[in-house]
């Protein structure tokens, strides 16, 4: 739970130890914080709930169910805000037992509504094969970061960081590009990364510019 001079904002009577311990998301929006949680807003799996809260801590709109994807639990969310777009942008993992696929989608502040589609950004066999994740804003969209679970030959199991910018996979998918345009940039040591589709994909590191 989060707590402002005693004053609890949000709480849960189920314990989940994995996804409790992962901090709630916080972001500013200019006049309005934004506190993004995962709760059993609708049992047995975890959502994604979302409160709006004035200058001094104080809730105004919520708690708002964001996400609530049936026979799947959300975890590993992240949100930023962009004051370019006036909006927040949302990072989330579904599992669906041994499946993990990775979105982003964006949200109005006002209400808690996500806007268009969710975008896909990739998908996992095992529940060991990601974790983490986080979103940022740049001022003219957003750009997301995961970790993947790398096997190393040499090395064994590595963390493997996985960037992708939203505009640019908006943009290549508008114009019908290859899967190869779409890709998302790995920083890190190569390797192979078991894909639900059971596929093997080699990675090399590349650098941001």
């Amino acid at each position: 739970s989060v707590e402002r001079g005693g004053v609890r904002i949000s709480s849960t009577t189920n314990d989940h130890a994995f996804e409790d311990g992962l901090p709630p998301p916080l972001a500013w929006d200019g006049t309005h914080w934004g506190t993004f949680e995962l709760n059993y807003a609708t049992p047995p799996e975890l959502d994604l709930v979302y409160r709006r809260l004035d200058a001094d801590g104080d809730v105004v709109l919520g708690p708002v169910t964001v996400l609530a994807p049936a026979a799947a639990h959300v975890s590993d969310i992240d949100a930023a805000w962009n004051p370019a777009a006036s909006k927040y942008g949302l990072f989330w993992q579904e599992i669906h037992n041994d499946d993990i696929d990775l979105y982003f989608q964006v949200m109005e502040e006002s209400t808690g509504t996500l806007e268009g589609s969710p975008t896909p950004l990739d998908d996992y066999f095992s529940v060991i094969g990601t974790y983490g994740g986080s979103v940022v804003a740049d001022g003219a969209g957003w750009a997301v970061a995961w970790t993947d679970l790398v096997v190393d030959l040499v090395l064994g199991e590595i963390g493997v960081v996985t960037l992708v910018n939203i505009q640019e996979l908006a943009a290549a998918a508008a114009r019908a590009a290859p899967v190869k345009a779409m890709r998302p940039t790995i920083l890190g040591r190569g390797g192979a990364i078991r894909r639900r589709s059971g596929a093997v994909t080699t990675a090399s590191p590349k650098a941001l510019s």
